[in-house]
């Protein structure tokens, strides 16, 4: 039950007169009060302040209207909130139909897609290993001398690479050759001194780029982390059109760890069956297992055994955690795709030369000198004889390729993401009767 007076209580001390006014930003004021201070009790007790009833004829006190205002209030968030989702959804509706019609028309201009590459036919490809190729893919003959023929370069960039592609032209992009030891990076560095300034030595360093003080800090540092990606890129694009990092042991820090999709930065990594790899020597490599020519049958198994013939390249890929030997898993294997198709380009060194030139004129740069280019004069091992044929014991070969098996599938997997497909240019000669005859090992 109410009486004619209501009251107060606070736990605070407020100013010895206050004059109260609520009221709502449309509404006419609800209330005008000015409540007198009582006297204050003893010390700790708490101060009385006594509201009168509004004289309107109702007996409401200020706990009531202050309700109401609370209530008013409240409903008229709602109201606004109300509002604002409609407008929202309207907005969301606009922004469908635009992106659809974006989407649309981004698909009726779309490019043709024939899937393969057309290079000229003037090759060394390696022969190959025929046996350990038949998860999918098989090696490729040496071939005569032909006309050129017209390239067809791919139409299957994804929209980043073919910024990275453009940006690259426009002289922004810096392109980072991921080089596993024994894949070609010597000649491909060769190739890009051609095209502009790169380190001295081998691409990857050396006093022209110790003598610039904005990147000699990070010299030798190698993979980038993704937080320094973009700016030592930038940095080094400064100087170098390219470099190169080289890895013989595994990477550490792993190579994912760097921004690929940095758009200012064009990676290109140089494909190569495992076989033909492990095969390539080497001072150490000959030193402690002689070499492949005079190797011994104990020497041999010794170097079956070593970390240089267990699937060499996809350890290097995917940071050495899941490599070992012939019981390394498919999720190492997908590890390793994976980060293959965060790079720009993937070239096949089974057909370095035509995938050089194709690189060549994709990038508006000039093609390899068949005269003077190392791509050209450098004819590898393997052209000339199997893997097979070059270990000499059957035993050891046929172990060899049970131990690589991943890394064989990864380079197999690589040979159809590569910009020239080395296999459709052995069909090409064959075609035309251009090639030396020799048959497959």
């Amino acid at each position: 039950r109410r009486t004619p007076t209501s009251y107060l209580f606070f736990s605070f001390s407020p100013p010895s007169t206050t004059t109260m006014r609520l009221q709502d930003d449309d509404e006419e004021p609800m209330l005008a009060a000015t409540t007198a201070t009582t006297a204050t009790t003893a010390a700790g007790s708490t101060r009385r302040y006594s509201n009168p009833p509004i004289s309107n004829g109702s007996c409401r006190s200020v706990d009531d209207l202050i309700e109401e205002s609370i209530i008013a209030h409240d409903e008229k968030q709602r109201k606004l909130a109300r509002q604002y989702q409609a407008v929202g959804a309207v907005l969301l509706a606009l922004t469908s139909v635009v992106s659809l019609g974006v989407a649309l028309v981004a698909f009726a201009a779309r490019p043709n897609v024939d899937g393969g590459y057309v290079e000229q036919n003037a090759h060394h490809s390696s022969s190959g290993s025929g046996d350990e190729l038949s998860a999918g893919g098989t090696g490729t003959t040496s071939s005569g001398t032909g006309a050129a023929l017209d390239l067809d370069l791919p139409t299957s960039f994804s929209d980043l690479q073919q910024k990275q592609i453009e940006r690259y032209k426009g002289n922004r992009s810096l392109m980072i050759s991921v080089h596993i030891t024994h894949h070609a990076g010597t000649t491909f560095c060769s190739e890009m001194k051609r095209w502009g300034p790169v380190p001295q030595f081998a691409c990857m360093g050396g006093d022209n780029w110790k003598e610039h003080a904005d990147i000699a800090a990070f010299h030798h540092d190698r993979p980038w982390n993704a937080t320094a990606t973009a700016s030592r890129a930038d940095m080094v694009r400064k100087h170098f059109h390219m470099i190169s990092w080289e890895f013989g042991r595994v990477p550490h820090p792993p190579l994912n760890v760097t921004h690929w999709e940095y758009e200012n930065l064009l990676s290109v990594y140089i494909t190569r069956n495992p076989m033909d790899r492990l095969l390539s020597g080497g001072g150490d490599t000959n030193r402690r297992y002689g070499s492949v020519e005079h190797r011994t049958a104990d020497q041999w198994w010794n170097y079956a055994n070593s970390t240089y013939t267990d699937n060499f390249a996809l350890n290097r890929l995917t940071g050495g955690a899941c490599v070992d030997g012939e019981n390394t898993s498919g999720e190492c294997l997908e590890a390793g795709k994976k980060l293959l198709n965060r790079f720009t380009i993937i070239l096949d060194q089974d057909c370095l030369s035509e995938s050089i030139a194709a690189l060549a004129r994709l990038l508006d740069k000039p093609e390899p000198n068949h005269d003077e280019s190392r791509a050209y004069k450098k004819v590898p091992k393997s052209a000339a004889a199997s893997a097979k044929d070059r270990i000499h014991h059957e035993d050891v070969y046929e172990y060899l390729l049970k131990r690589n098996t991943m890394d064989i599938a990864l380079y197999v997997w690589s040979k159809s993401k590569s910009l020239v497909k080395c296999d459709s240019l052995e069909e090409n000669d064959e075609v035309q009767g251009q090639g030396n005859g020799k048959s497959k090992p």
